[in-house]
């Protein structure tokens, strides 16, 4: 499980666009299409990684044997803090940088 210390650097996202890319599951060695943390769905072990970098095929799960499936657990998000207040980029920028303003 991701942990933070300061409440202030994480939020909750209803967003609906977002929650595909939170419920879909990636197989090893695709690309993140989001840098953040993945979990292992498996075994429960987490990786963080950037957006376009290759989901790694192995990790250390002890002596227990599962799938290596990673889905998405928590976003980093690129934009600054005016940015979000602004709006001028959305939510959906995360996800598709195309589409910023």
């Amino acid at each position: 499980m991701a942990l933070y210390r300061d409440q202030q650097f994480v939020d909750a996202t209803k967003d609906a666009e977002a929650s595909p890319y939170f419920d879909k599951d990636h197989h090893p060695g695709v690309s993140a299409p989001v840098a953040g943390i993945y979990r292992c769905a498996g075994c429960g072990r987490e990786i963080a990684t950037a957006g376009g970098h290759r989901l790694p095929t192995q990790h250390l799960a002890g002596a227990e044997s599962h799938t290596t499936v990673w889905r998405l657990a928590v976003v980093a998000d690129h934009r600054s803090d005016a940015e979000r207040k602004s709006g001028k980029e959305t939510v959906a920028a995360l996800f598709h940088p195309s589409t910023a303003s």
